[in-house]
């Protein structure tokens, strides 16, 4: 692939993200909202490579920070950490 052509599917990404539109209303969005009760215990856990393969099915979300992969677990999953 060329930069040309790169350059031309960036351009076509950023022409199809722009396009897509959503509610900017922040009362409508927040009126249309049904949130629900999750009655699992998270936890914020800076996971080694050695717990990540085993870990990795549970998480919810994760972020690198300085100290190394953080990730978003349900407690039940970290109590032999």
């Amino acid at each position: 692939m060329t930069n040309v052509n790169s350059a031309t599917m960036l351009m076509c990404w950023v022409i199809k993200v722009n396009a897509v539109t959503g509610e900017t209303e922040l009362k409508r969005l927040l009126a249309s909202m049904s949130p629900t009760l999750d009655d699992t215990d998270w936890v914020f856990a800076v996971v080694g490579e050695e717990d990540a393969v085993r870990l990795t099915p549970h998480a919810l979300a994760s972020f690198r920070e300085a100290e190394g992969l953080t990730w978003v677990l349900p407690q039940a999953a970290t109590d032999d950490l």
